[in-house]
């Protein structure tokens, strides 16, 4: 099986984004049960210390970028490694 990395990229690229804009809605709309269900799965850790901030449209864009070009870089890379360990 071949992976084609740019296509692998994007596709997960744009899952990512699908996650991030489903977590910025329930931020912005529940921002306190949000922040406790951050702190169930992460073995209790308390972000309450942290408050729920502020979500602007400037911050969530630029999360919403990092966080696509991260996932497409990864999933590219990872591709290119899978093609050449594969063969």
């Amino acid at each position: 099986m071949h992976l084609k990395p740019h296509i692998f990229g994007v596709a997960g690229a744009v899952t990512t984004g699908l996650g991030y804009l489903l977590d910025a809605f329930f931020h912005y709309f529940v921002p306190a049960k949000t922040m406790k269900f951050y702190s169930f799965i992460s073995f209790n850790f308390d972000f309450s210390a942290f408050g729920p901030g502020v979500l602007t449209w400037s911050s969530f864009i630029a999360g919403l970028l990092v966080w696509m070009v991260m996932t497409y870089v990864c999933l590219f890379v990872f591709a290119w490694f899978y093609n050449k360990f594969a063969s």
